[in-house]
């Protein structure tokens, strides 16, 4: 079935396009079957010219930037990312920082009593928590604030993982 298919649509492209160079020939005066390089022009010359009547779409408008706005663009596009990669410089400074302290200072005290340990984590915690609360909403040190509260719940992670 496929094949008498594939077969039809042979045959049909075949007349199609016998029909197509019987219709050039007959509006330009041209026999393609004696002259096979002139033919090859002829059909070109005939596309070209239906081509041409054509409706042709106008070229998009492109507004052309002068080049100190573009360069205003990447700077502003720079300083983003510099202001990212700060902010997360920050975060992870503020992180390390105040995860070590604890760990380093509890670790300290546990040799000595591990009820004062865990007593001065909560009293130091306790006294920072107004200060930091009322920085949540300065423009920078909020990034610290993030921080120095990601590092302290870590550091007491690590803690009672050391503990246990």
């Amino acid at each position: 079935m496929r094949e008498r298919h594939a077969d039809h649509v042979e045959r049909s492209c075949a007349v199609w396009n016998l029909v197509v160079i019987h219709e050039l020939e007959r509006c330009f005066g041209v026999d393609m079957a004696d002259d096979q390089p002139r033919a090859g022009s002829a059909i070109e010359r005939a596309f070209a010219r239906v081509q041409d009547l054509m409706p042709q779409r106008k070229p998009a408008y492109r507004r052309i930037t002068p080049l100190a706005s573009r360069r205003e663009t990447q700077r502003r596009a720079a300083l983003a990312i510099l202001t990212l990669v700060i902010v997360v410089g920050v975060i992870v400074i503020a992180v390390a920082t105040t995860g070590a302290a604890i760990v380093v200072l509890s670790l300290g005290l546990v040799q000595v009593h591990p009820l004062l340990a865990v007593g001065l984590n909560l009293v130091a915690a306790g006294g920072l928590a107004p200060t930091f609360w009322g920085w949540r909403h300065t423009l920078v040190a909020r990034w610290f604030v993030l921080g120095a509260g990601v590092g302290v719940v870590g550091a007491w992670l690590a803690l009672l993982a050391m503990a246990m």
